[in-house]
């Protein structure tokens, strides 16, 4: 079975990361992380889900190789435009409303 970094590169990047792909790689990064935390939320806090599920997408990030270092801080961007970091509450909640 593939791992995650596998089928995200295989299917998303399979000729390398370009700066263009910046969004779907956070979705599928946000979509992975909540996927990974959701049997445990009912066991949290409201605030320790959102910093759960936060610090795992932070996780699978930095665990992709195929994105450059200096290229990963880009990616948890609310907005290419702003630049200002995404927050675990604007996520948190997007992601838990489409999973429904």
């Amino acid at each position: 079975m593939a791992s995650f970094q596998e089928k995200l590169q295989a299917e998303l990047c399979p000729n390398g990361y370009e700066p263009c792909m910046r969004r779907s790689v956070q979705s599928c990064i946000l979509f992975e992380a909540y996927r990974c935390v959701e049997g445990k939320l009912e066991a949290m806090r409201p605030f320790q889900r959102k910093l759960a599920f936060l610090d795992q997408a932070v996780a699978l990030l930095n665990s992709l190789d195929f994105i450059p270092p200096h290229k990963k801080p880009d990616v948890m961007w609310r907005t290419a435009t702003s630049r200002e970091p995404i927050t675990d509450d604007s996520k948190y909640t997007s992601v838990a409303l489409f999973t429904r």
